[in-house]
């Protein structure tokens, strides 16, 4: 009679293993280590949150935190239509606040964020199911003023003008 080897090794090996496994796993205590719960930790107050909080980069955005009133104006008129912008909080280069377009675009309200970039740069993008319009511009250095361009998409297609805003 003829075995193979491989079949050999399979019959010989597998037994001794797991002898060999079942006295290391008997030799050895177990241990019980009790568990202890996390403490909870408690969530901070909106309150506790300032309103302005400097940037800590090379590019520190002033702080916008308030009231802008001004104008927008379509390009190819001579009307200016109300628009104003409250920002409720700022975080170093990010303000985020509401924007009231005014009759230029279908008098919608919607929350954004500005974000400022070297040299007083801004942009803001807004994007609902209702809007799509994007603003930059620039703010003035004595941090009073912001001014620029801006595009939406409106039942006419794409239009573009200009904006201008004074800090209350």
């Amino acid at each position: 009679m003829i075995e193979t080897l491989e079949g050999r090794q399979m019959m010989s090996v597998a037994p001794h293993l797991v002898a060999v496994h079942t006295a290391a796993v008997a030799a050895k205590p177990v241990i019980v280590v009790p568990v202890k719960a996390p403490k909870p930790v408690a969530k901070p107050k909106a309150s506790a949150f300032p309103t302005y909080v400097p940037s800590t980069g090379p590019i520190k955005g002033p702080n916008v935190v308030g009231t802008w009133t001004g104008s927008m104006r379509v390009d190819g008129t001579n009307v200016d239509n109300a628009f104003t912008v409250t920002f409720v909080f700022q975080r170093g280069v990010a303000a985020t606040g509401t924007f009231n377009t005014g009759v230029t675009m279908g008098n919608q309200v919607v929350t954004s964020t500005m974000v400022f970039s070297l040299h007083n740069n801004v942009r803001v993008l807004i994007a609902t199911p209702s809007l799509n319009a994007g603003l930059t511009g620039a703010l003035s250095t004595n941090g009073k003023v912001l001014s620029g361009r801006f595009s939406f998409n409106s039942a006419k297609g794409w239009q573009t003008g200009m904006f201008t805003l004074t800090r209350n």
